[in-house]
């Protein structure tokens, strides 16, 4: 049964901004963290309905500037790794001290053996937000390192672009691709676009044959970007902004047509 949780921001601004002025980003930095934040109310609130995280360990998996981790420590406790391709630099750690993290770590997932790099754990929680589209790896490989290093029982929250949303069944219908125009770098690094997507029957077949059991998932149109942004400033026109409202009402959530799939898992 879950037990009680902090109060939840209703605005996490205050909070993140204080963060990334102590981790000095730069403006162009905390543009992108900002568009990446718009989701993390969503997540909190998805996550509080399964208690607290004091006396846990949380790997933050792809968590770049360790943003989630700062509101997930904030709103529920826990100690908090932040593993990314891309890391503050040395001294951040120190600049951060009381938002819960414990360790900024480089981690390469597309280098096998993954999660190499990653010397902490066991950990309680997993967080993989945002990370899985990108990647050309196969996923059961990075699953598996990833219940490794989980306490068993353990759990793991993913959130994911959903394949069968709305938008790209409508594409579909005209004969449209649903491919990501961003998929392939021009750099040919590790900055691409959406790789591969997923259904919630893929990602749950996926994950059980690596040793995970569905707890709860939860689909949602995402909020559009920050005003002022330049980064996909055409999800701020009115007609998305009523959208997303409709998508998020309880009856069109139940028909997960949402944006986004977030799926918490358990080690079996």
């Amino acid at each position: 049964m879950a037990t009680s949780v902090r109060s939840l921001p209703e605005d996490l601004s205050p909070l993140l901004r204080q963060y990334w002025s102590a981790l000095q980003i730069s403006p162009e930095r905390q543009e992108r963290a900002e568009f990446q934040a718009r989701r993390y109310l969503d997540l909190l609130r998805f996550l509080a309905q399964f208690g607290p995280l004091d006396g846990k360990s949380v790997l933050d998996l792809g968590g770049g500037i360790g943003s989630l981790s700062a509101c997930l420590h904030a709103s529920f406790g826990g100690v908090y790794d932040v593993a990314d391709y891309y890391v503050p630099d040395a001294q951040a750690l120190g600049r951060v001290s009381g938002y819960g993290i414990r360790a900024f770590t480089h981690c390469d997932l597309t280098q096998p053996p993954v999660l190499q790099e990653v010397t902490g754990g066991p950990y309680d929680l997993t967080l993989y937000v945002e990370v899985l589209e990108h990647l050309f790896i196969n996923p059961r490989v990075v699953f598996r390192a990833m219940r490794e290093r989980l306490r068993h029982p353990g759990r793991l929250l993913v959130a994911t672009p959903n394949q069968a949303r709305l938008t790209n069944r409508l594409r579909l219908s005209v004969g449209r691709s649903i491919r990501d125009g961003d998929v392939f770098s021009a750099q040919g690094n590790a900055d691409n676009g959406h790789v591969i997507e997923y259904t919630k029957a893929d990602l749950a077949a996926v994950l059980r044959q690596e040793g995970f059991r569905p707890v709860a998932w939860e689909f949602r149109q995402n909020p559009p970007s920050p005003a002022g942004s330049r980064i996909r400033p055409a999800s701020r026109a009115p007609w998305r902004r009523f959208g997303g409202q409709v998508l998020n009402a309880p009856l069109f959530r139940r028909l997960e047509l949402g944006d986004e799939m977030i799926g918490l898992f358990e080690t079996t």
